[in-house]
């Protein structure tokens, strides 16, 4: 039988055009070189899937004027609102392929999510300041550059730059201490589902910087994170099998899928299930790292936990995660095959 081994996706430096080429190969031809052709600067007629635009505060993709696929809060937070935290840098909405909205920001039931975010409970600075950067308090993310493509035939691109800042009442005693770097490719999709890579990186710019999970109830949270929305007939599953908990903490996972019957763009709840699965990169440090999940909405990662790891200065750290947004249960939406085209691992040589 032929064996799925993934999907490639190889882009020019230059930020030229992008070539994506499925190959379904026998077992038996399993590690062997393969050779093939690829043409100097592919195209595809002209036809662009998707495009980035930014309006601020956001960077925009969509497939069209009446096809939003997510937004991204690239500018200033918005503190005007003294119910909510002057929030910032975080993906919301983003759309499913029936122009769903599968995310939350702001919830009732916890007002600090936002979406697709990436966030620690626990954030110092050895012999100075201890914050969290979960519920932000006196921290900031102030924008930097912000740079993006004008899409291609099968994919688009943007990459934003945030300073993490620790900015308390006494404005003197504010600081820059982490440069993030946000590094989002988003896929035109097929009918099976769509793609959505979110890579980090976090630089930290003084010593002594440290960051760790929620110790309450030792639940460990802290890290990347998708709150999804309002939907009814919820199901929660990883490369294990289905979650049988609509709760649970410490689950050790490659990736974990959220689906449910999400109400559409007209505004009635849709006919069938969709929804998404956020995966981890085997290079992702502590892999399979633990994660929590709910069935009221977050599911996210764990990472470093219970513990603290340092962030050494001026010593990148990168941490690459997918969405694969997709209809119906995990099975029917292919996230088992969607997750083997991720990590595949090729190795690209000139002949």
């Amino acid at each position: 039988q032929p064996a799925d081994i993934g999907r490639i996706d190889p882009f020019s430096p230059g930020g030229g055009a992008v070539l994506r080429t499925c190959l379904r190969l026998k077992e038996a031809d399993l590690g062997k070189p393969i050779k093939f052709l690829v043409p100097d600067h592919p195209k595809a007629g002209g036809v662009t899937c998707c495009g980035a635009h930014y309006h601020e505060p956001f960077m925009r993709v969509a497939a069209g004027p009446d096809k939003p696929m997510l937004s991204y809060w690239h500018g200033p937070a918005n503190s005007n609102n003294a119910r909510h935290y002057p929030l910032n840098d975080f993906i919301h909405p983003l759309i499913g392929l029936d122009g769903e909205e599968l995310t939350a920001a702001s919830p009732g039931d916890h007002i600090h999510h936002r979406g697709v975010f990436w966030a620690w409970v626990r954030t110092e600075r050895q012999g100075g300041w201890q914050n969290e950067w979960w519920i932000p308090r006196d921290f900031v993310a102030e924008p930097g550059r912000l740079e993006h493509d004008d899409g291609g035939a099968t994919s688009c691109r943007f990459t934003a730059e945030h300073f993490w800042t620790y900015r308390p009442a006494d404005p003197a005693r504010g600081e820059r201490f982490v440069r993030e770097v946000v590094d989002c490719r988003v896929y035109g999709g097929s009918a099976d589902g769509r793609a959505v890579d979110v890579d980090l990186t976090l630089t930290a710019l003084v010593d002594g910087i440290r960051i760790g999970g929620q110790t309450t109830a030792d639940k460990g949270y802290g890290g990347m994170t998708c709150r999804f929305g309002s939907a009814t007939e919820v199901r929660m599953e990883n490369d294990q099998g289905v979650i049988g908990s609509d709760s649970l903490n410490h689950v050790v996972a490659k990736w974990v899928d959220w689906t449910g019957r999400f109400t559409g763009p007209d505004g009635r709840r849709l006919p069938h299930r969709s929804g998404a699965a956020l995966m981890v990169h085997p290079s992702h440090p502590a892999y399979p790292p633990e994660w929590i999940v709910r069935a009221y909405g977050p599911v996210g990662l764990a990472y470093p936990g219970l513990e603290m790891i340092d962030l050494p200065k001026n010593r990148p750290v990168c941490l690459r995660y997918r969405l694969w947004i997709h209809r119906g249960e995990a099975g029917p939406g292919k996230v088992p095959e969607a997750y083997r085209a991720y990590i595949a691992d090729w190795r690209w040589k000139a002949g």
